[in-house]
């Protein structure tokens, strides 16, 4: 227990240094990402978290308050966080949800705020902006490490804009580079009566080693 004991208070050290050091970073950090979404959220948000690829530095750094608040994917899923967290606003309208997507996920279900803005739903959708699937590549230099040093193109670096493709579905969204504006906007679509994407331009690594 004391070993164990020893190594997590290792971890969070990293953790916290690793948060100052990258603070003021552009693209910003999704460890500061995380900081800023605890100034948001409430102990009634509801989270939704398919970031993929940003998942474990996500769940190392946010403040996830009730279980049974929330709610995630097993396996590989890709688009499932947008339509889930609509489901969930629409399962319970009395609570604020908050989805975390990455901007490779939502281009596979992006046609769900269409029902979001058609029927008010008030989702919140934090779209993770790394500007590619950062989790494709990943399996492919697993299986074939070689490939991409080849220059073999496999397409993985992309780059949507989230807002003009939010807004085709009549929803507001905002697109954010300075970590300090992040907070108050995704604090106003939660508290907001209608659908909101944020668009967060994110580093493409979730740490500097990964």
């Amino acid at each position: 227990r004391a070993a164990i004991a020893a190594e997590q208070r290792t971890q969070a050290a990293a953790r916290e240094s690793h948060l100052v050091e990258h603070l003021e970073d552009r693209p910003m950090s999704l460890a500061r990402l995380a900081t800023e979404l605890n100034r948001a959220i409430d102990d009634d948000t509801i989270i939704v978290e398919h970031g993929t690829t940003s998942t474990p530095v996500l769940f190392e750094h946010l403040r996830l308050r009730h279980p049974r608040n929330v709610f995630g994917t097993g396996s590989s899923v890709q688009g499932w966080g947008t339509p889930a967290a609509i489901g969930l606003q629409l399962g319970r309208p009395d609570q604020p949800v908050l989805a975390l997507v990455g901007d490779g996920g939502i281009t596979f279900t992006c046609q769900a705020l269409w029902s979001a803005g058609r029927y008010k739903v008030p989702a919140t959708i934090v779209v993770l902006n790394n500007r590619g699937y950062r989790s494709m590549r990943s399996g492919v230099l697993r299986s074939a490490p070689n490939a991409i040093a080849k220059g073999v193109d496999f397409g993985f670096d992309f780059e949507v804009d989230v807002v003009r493709v939010a807004a085709g579905f009549g929803v507001a969204a905002r697109r954010i580079e300075d970590p300090a504006e992040l907070a108050d906007v995704v604090r106003a679509g939660l508290q907001g009566d209608r659908p909101t994407v944020v668009e967060a331009v994110i580093s493409p690594h979730p740490y500097p080693w990964v």
